[in-house]
């Protein structure tokens, strides 16, 4: 049995679920050495890229502390905040020649058979990668996987949790929600991240002439949890019924829908406050220059919600 729900979230609240996460080092903030180079996603322990011997494909380690080309936010495919915290990994999901990068995990305890467990994990399109695609998905093992040979193909295996065929995954500015619930067989204890099908059944669509030859996404806050994917979630999404912020990019006007509770703060990439107002159903930010920026909604029950806006005049 298996359910797939794919909505967009901007930036993920610290907790999404009551339960335990069963994935040690969910967003990638716990390292044992800053990145220097690609390839150094086994700088965030435990997390490993699942080839043997000594080439293979080359999943990447994104962190604040990182030299210039895998630093947070500006890296070397892009520019991007991370969704919890100040790190994240990023993989090459489609390319030529059957080319793929995963990510796995040892799970900090084994699924009980026939307990439902909902999965999620976050995505972000890079703003360098030439294509965008629909191949993205979880596939969750009682063992250990690694790479058939050649060490850069296609896993062989159908996942678990996969996003939408056809669903091509082209937002460079948010972070993309993947999720989706089923029933362990029991025993499984790791997850593995990528894109488990040939580039005979990925959806492509070419986005940006001038960028790499490939699909790259962002990944971020990666949860394994027991129940059904509807209990427990904190729904603070910016496009929901409870927060709509459009457009989005800007050119300076924005509308923002459903918060006549609440305070807004805007901030930019360094973090520093440049607006603080009562609700209000349009903001003017024209008056800043093109960026990113942030806008914090916090509700006089005290729940906050963020959205990344970007300002191109």
């Amino acid at each position: 049995m298996r359910q797939t729900v794919i909505f967009l979230a901007l930036i993920l609240p610290i907790t999404l679920f009551s339960q335990s996460n069963l994935v040690p080092n969910p967003s990638f903030e716990f390292y044992n050495n800053c990145p220097t180079n690609a390839s150094q996603i086994n700088n965030a322990e435990p997390w490993f890229q699942p080839y043997t011997g000594a080439t293979g494909s080359s999943t990447d380690y994104f962190n604040i502390c990182g030299i210039a080309l895998l630093s947070v936010p500006n890296n070397f495919i892009g520019y991007q905040a991370a969704n919890n915290g100040v790190a994240f990994s990023g993989l090459i999901s489609s390319q030529t020649s059957n080319y793929r990068e995963y990510l796995e995990i040892q799970l900090t305890d084994s699924l009980i058979q026939g307990i439902y467990y909902c999965v999620n994990f976050f995505v972000s399109l890079a703003e360098l990668a030439g294509y965008a695609s629909d191949g993205i998905g979880a596939y969750l093992s009682n063992s250990v996987i690694y790479y058939n040979n050649p060490y850069y193909g296609v896993l062989q295996y159908q996942p678990q949790i996969e996003n939408q065929s056809g669903n091509i995954l082209t937002d460079t500015a948010n972070w993309v929600l993947i999720q989706g619930g089923f029933i362990a067989a029991g025993g499984e204890k790791y997850i593995t991240i990528g894109n488990f099908k040939n580039d005979s059944l990925t959806d492509t669509l070419h986005i940006n002439s001038s960028g790499y030859p490939f699909s790259y996404y962002y990944i971020d806050d990666v949860s394994v949890v027991q129940g059904n994917c509807s209990v427990g979630i904190n729904n603070n999404n910016a496009n929901t019924d409870n927060f709509i912020v459009y457009p989005n990019p800007t050119t300076g006007i924005i509308h923002l829908t459903n918060n006549d509770d609440a305070f807004i703060d805007v901030s930019d990439v360094s973090g520093r406050n440049i607006l603080h107002l009562r609700y209000k159903q349009t903001l003017n930010l024209e008056q800043f220059e093109n960026g990113i920026y942030y806008i914090t909604i916090t509700r006089a029950s005290g729940e906050i919600t963020r959205s990344k806006i970007i300002l191109n005049k």
